[in-house]
């Protein structure tokens, strides 16, 4: 029999009583005075991950069975459900509720209408595997040592026996999933691998995480967009809230959007572009001469208008493809009646770039575009709120662990979001890092090559690291908000930023070393199945 227990209010919940609607309280304080329900942190896999499975879960080829509950579930679920959905390659402006003119997120809109819209969100990496760990994990890219895969990276490590291909995620890290399992949360996760595999160590924390390439959510090659395997998870019986994490590729390159998407954006376009699914999966893999929407853009006319228009107007039809799919996403939700009981967070890893710095694509720099990001949290209640302060994508996992009163791992690096419904949150550096190689043997990690942006009021500076040679760009946003010149050789007349920014550097770079040496993590191994599949999405570098 359950014993009864005095709950005390907690601060939690007395920042949210003064700043959120009664209905979304409600929840919280059944949450509150729920049994917790501990879990493990691993996960059943598509992959069959080293992570163990939590008891229960059977694992699934798309992303997973629910499972039995485990012995002391409650009766009925009191607490919240959580919906985190990261729509890969999403740069801010490209929607409507960021300022984008053409017609490429409705769904996005009206959700943004009934949320909280942080105007000014950050990623803390460029590129998809570091981001999207520092999303789930709550620490930087140099802590938790993720980085994007790549075929040149396996053929580099096989020469060199300092330097990893790729790092697993260090077991004793909580994971968001984790931390919620541990309360009584079911995890599930629905990927389709890639730079999201389980052999990276995504799956830490999920009771079930489904990443096959093959996965109905990819969206960006093979079937499109299905959340099919989604809704039978969300049919299966259960007695416990949920936390689930989706993750499409769609707008991603190849930009090959569903129709009618494919042409809605420029219509009269008639030049070589591969512009249509069909066409491009009429090549059978043979590109030959073909110009195709795809990394690295080849055969693009980069100095023809109707030629750089057209691959802006795809990726914006890939845009509205994502947000279809979102649509799609959402009602399996209220179909299975559990909308109105979930908190909906939705965000992108990383921005894309259109020649603004000579480049397609997102080539692990840290320009504001790339790093800009949607963020959007709606709350059972559907207040709606905008907020201009700069967050970053590590506060997306305090944020949340206080919406249910869980209290947070010590070791997060972000902080909760919630102050700033009465405006007392501090400003903070806005910091983002690439990791392209590492010095690894199993005990110690180093960075070898790092670029890092650190963004304070309108500065941007940019450090890049190769070995033991280094690298300086200072920016001024006020004067130069596409970060397009740089103030180096005038660093003597801006000395005292640079010595503020430096000292912030150095700040964070000492607090990073010393979380990255409990966290080591362990060698990844990465299946050639996986650097197939990130192959066709252009990580060969």
């Amino acid at each position: 029999m359950r014993s009864q227990r005095l709950v005390r209010p907690a601060p939690a919940l007395a920042r949210l009583a003064r700043g959120v609607p009664a209905a979304f309280c409600a929840l919280v304080v059944l949450a509150a005075c729920s049994d917790s329900d501990p879990t493990s942190s691993g996960a059943s896999s598509a992959k069959n991950a080293s992570a163990p499975a939590a008891p229960g879960s059977s694992g699934a080829s798309s992303g997973a069975s629910s499972g039995a509950p485990h012995d002391g579930a409650t009766a009925a679920p009191k607490k919240p459900n959580i919906l985190l959905v990261s729509i890969d390659t999403l740069r801010a402006d490209a929607l409507e509720p960021w300022g984008a003119t053409r017609p490429t997120s409705p769904t996005i809109a009206r959700l943004a209408s009934e949320s909280w819209v942080f105007e000014n969100a950050y990623a803390q990496a460029g590129v998809t595997a570091p981001s999207h760990m520092s999303l789930l994990t709550s620490l930087y890219p140099t802590v938790h040592g993720i980085s994007n895969l790549s075929v040149s990276g396996k053929e580099r490590a096989e020469k060199d026996d300092e330097h990893a291909q790729a790092i697993r995620l260090d077991p004793k890290v909580k994971t968001l999933a984790a931390v919620l399992a541990e309360h009584g949360w079911r995890t599930a996760g629905f990927t389709s691998g890639g730079n999201l595999s389980s052999e990276l160590g995504f799956a830490q924390g999920f009771h079930e995480y489904g990443d096959a390439p093959t996965a109905g959510v990819n969206g960006n090659a093979g079937p499109w967009f299905d959340p099919s395997a989604v809704a039978d998870w969300l049919a299966k019986p259960r007695t416990q809230p949920f936390f689930v994490f989706v993750h499409t590729w769609i707008p991603h390159m190849p930009y090959l959007p569903k129709p009618p998407w494919d042409s809605a954006f420029d219509p009269d376009y008639s030049g070589p572009i591969v512009s249509s699914r069909a066409a491009f999966d009429a090549l059978g893999g043979n590109v030959g001469d073909a110009v195709v929407p795809d990394t690295p853009l080849r055969g693009v006319d980069r100095n023809d208008p109707a030629a750089t228009n057209h691959v802006r107007a795809l990726y914006d039809g890939d845009v509205r493809y994502a947000d279809e799919a979102l649509g799609d996403l959402l009602g399996v939700f209220e179909t299975a009646g559990v909308l109105d009981d979930t908190i909906v967070v939705v965000v992108s890893d990383h921005g894309e770039q259109f020649l603004e710095h000579g480049a397609f694509g997102h080539p692990g720099e840290l320009w504001t575009y790339l790093v800009h990001v949607p963020l959007i949290i709606r709350l059972p209640s559907r207040e709606a709120r905008r907020f201009d302060a700069r967050v970053r994508l590590i506060d997306v996992m305090p944020t949340l662990l206080e919406l249910v009163d869980v209290a947070p791992p010590a070791e997060l690096q972000g902080r909760s979001l919630l102050p700033l419904l009465e405006g007392t949150l501090p400003d903070e550096p806005t910091i983002s890092e690439i990791v392209t190689r590492w010095k690894y043997d199993g005990v110690h990690k180093a960075p070898q090559r790092l670029v890092r942006s650190i963004r304070v009021g309108e500065w941007t500076y940019v450090k890049r690291e190769f070995f033991n040679m280094k690298n300086e760009e200072l920016y001024d946003r006020s004067t130069d908000p596409g970060e397009q010149t740089n103030l180096w050789g005038r660093r003597k007349d801006f000395a005292d930023v640079l010595k503020r920014l430096r000292d912030i550097d150095a700040k964070h770079e000492a607090a990073c070393q010393e979380l990255s040496a409990r966290f080591v993590g362990t060698q990844a191994e990465v299946s050639d199945e996986t650097l197939k599949e990130i192959g066709k999405l252009g990580y060969v570098r």
